[in-house]
């Protein structure tokens, strides 16, 4: 069987056996030590690994011994012990010889490492974790838009992305005049709009006030993605007389 040997275990061993009719037999043999690694007895499965942002990526690790209890083996990350058991977001499969990993986010990412103690085995091995954000891009459809006072203004943004984002994924804002925040307009209230799932943002009745840069962001499954529109309000062509 599998056992980690060192210089001191060198020398006779003798093996003995009496019988039931009382014959005594033995046999002795000599061991010896040479130097070695036991990088083999336990073996990351794949690293590095990466998952998508949001995915269960499960990291495993194999071993050549057989019977080797699930207490033997634990789990860290970044040097830090895991407890799976308490933890709903990590759980235990295969004997404790992979880790999954629920919904990962982009703090997960790090350098995992599976621990395997046995008798005087102690072996560790890393496995490095990636998280790979969604691929997000915004595209403008009608900026810069000129209107005047009392219309209503549309804009329209086209999200391209490799799945629907959820409309809570995206947020409006009202820009300053350095292109700092200046307030946030989702969830809409008053005369601003914003149909079709959050993709459009619509300004009722404008006002000169309502002249300047306005941002879209979109945050889904680890990507960050902006776009900015650019409203300009002129006054009123129609004068309305009474001959």
């Amino acid at each position: 069987w599998y056992q980690r040997r060192v210089r001191a275990d060198e020398g006779r061993y003798q093996c003995a056996l009496t019988l039931a009719d009382g014959s005594y037999h033995s046999v002795e043999f000599t061991l010896t030590v040479e130097d070695g690694d036991d990088s083999e007895l336990l073996v990351p499965v794949a690293t590095p690994v990466t998952a998508l942002f949001g995915s269960n990526p499960t990291l495993m690790v194999t071993t050549p011994l057989k019977k080797v209890p699930p207490t033997a083996f634990t789990w860290m990350k970044d040097g830090a012990y895991l407890d799976p058991p308490s933890s709903d977001r990590l759980w235990y499969v295969n004997y404790r010889k992979g880790l999954q990993i629920r919904g990962v986010e982009a703090s997960d990412e790090g350098t995992y490492t599976a621990q395997m103690m046995y008798g005087k085995i102690h072996v560790r091995v890393d496995i490095i974790l990636k998280i790979s954000a969604a691929n997000v891009a915004l595209k403008t459809e009608n900026s810069p838009l000129k209107t005047v006072v009392g219309q209503n203004a549309h804009f329209i943004v086209t999200i391209e992305s490799g799945d629907t984002v959820p409309w809570k994924n995206i947020e409006w804002y009202k820009l300053d005049d350095d292109g700092n925040r200046e307030f946030k307009i989702t969830p809409p209230t008053g005369r601003y709009k914003t149909p079709d799932n959050r993709r459009r943002l619509s300004i009722l009745k404008v006002e000169k006030s309502d002249a300047g840069v306005y941002e879209m962001e979109v945050n889904h499954k680890g990507a960050t993605a902006k776009a900015t529109v650019q409203l300009t309000v002129e006054d009123s062509q129609w004068v309305n007389s009474v001959q």
